[in-house]
């Protein structure tokens, strides 16, 4: 049975390794990394649909517009971070998986 267990809390909490007998340091690893990645889409889409509404209003002063635009910004430098790790990460263990 696999088991997520918090190592840390922070903005982000890091998850400790998911261990199922049987597989391979490389699979778990690469759990770990589509659970990151997983996690951080949807975090960014929770961010990024509470902006929306920001852009939606009439009566948005032009100090609201720069503030949502620069979290908008944020967040797409953050998804453009985690997006690099993975794509860095995945390529090793896909091309060394063995079922």
């Amino acid at each position: 049975m696999s088991e997520l267990v918090p190592v840390q809390q922070s903005q982000e909490a890091t998850v400790a390794p998911i261990r199922q007998a049987g597989h391979s340091d490389d699979a778990v690893t690469f759990a770990q990394v589509s659970h990151r990645l997983a996690r951080n889409l949807f975090d960014a889409g929770l961010r990024l649909d509470s902006l929306h509404e920001v852009f939606e209003q009439n009566s948005v002063t032009a100090a609201e517009l720069r503030t949502a635009s620069t979290a908008v910004g944020t967040v797409l430098n953050q998804l453009d971070a985690v997006l690099r790790e993975t794509g860095l990460f995945v390529p090793g263990p896909v091309l060394n998986w063995r079922s």
